[in-house]
């Protein structure tokens, strides 16, 4: 619920509230139990905490016994991190420098993707599925349509065209101050089947935002990968 969430505790760039911080939600749990079954097994998982915001579900990942890679474009400061983590600096929007094993078992991208124009988001998930293992999972979460940052918002233009701010009282409210993509489920689900994923399970939350476990599709393979975006502001 977003009504237990402190609204005063937003990053310092302007991309939302810290949510991580203040309680794990069923995605997260999800991608836990990922690593513990596989720690379970005899083998230490390898995680790639995207977009990770102060880290905390990086600490979680690496309480579950996980080698985590925790990146982001601002990074916690050196008293907030946990040892044994590595913290590196990267950007959604250049996939290709983000650190860390040729391949992940689980990879979590939390309240982000929203932040990248569609065609950028389905080039970041074509990468990201790359570096997942044959029996690694994506952990994706989106903004939606049919949440409350939707209030005013032209979800009416497609989603391959749509990037706009939100009005000035959600901006305000959920200290988002950058235009976004937001989604509905089927169209979360139709980017990810571009990129050569399956969905394993896609829902919307009870605020409104769109959540989905994604595999690699074995059967399909994703469409060649563009040259990397300029960046885009």
């Amino acid at each position: 619920m977003a009504d237990d969430l402190d609204f005063s505790n937003v990053t310092a760039d302007a991309f939302g509230i810290n949510v991580s911080s203040q309680r794990i939600d069923d995605l997260d749990r999800l991608c836990l139990d990922h690593l513990r079954t596989i720690k379970a097994a005899g083998r230490i998982p390898r995680a790639l905490d995207l977009a990770c915001g102060d880290a905390a579900m990086a600490a979680h990942m690496h309480q579950a016994g996980a080698h985590v890679i925790a990146v982001d474009r601002a990074l916690p400061g050196a008293d907030q991190r946990v040892a044994g983590i590595t913290y590196a600096e990267g950007d959604m929007r250049t996939p290709a420098q983000i650190p860390g094993p040729p391949q992940f078992d689980t990879i979590l991208c939390q309240r982000a993707i929203h932040y990248l124009r569609y065609f950028d988001a389905l080039y970041l998930l074509k990468h990201l599925r790359q570096r997942l293992t044959a029996n690694g999972a994506l952990y994706l979460s989106a903004s939606g349509v049919n949440s409350e940052l939707g209030t005013d918002y032209p979800s009416d233009t497609v989603v391959a065209s749509r990037m706009s701010p939100l009005c000035h009282e959600m901006a305000k409210k959920h200290g988002i101050h950058h235009p976004v993509c937001l989604y509905r489920p089927d169209e979360l689900a139709g980017l990810a089947r571009a990129a050569g994923f399956s969905v394993a399970f896609l829902w919307e939350s009870e605020f409104g935002n769109v959540k989905a476990v994604l595999v690699p599709d074995t059967q399909t393979e994703s469409t060649p990968l563009r040259p990397e975006p300029g960046i885009r502001r």
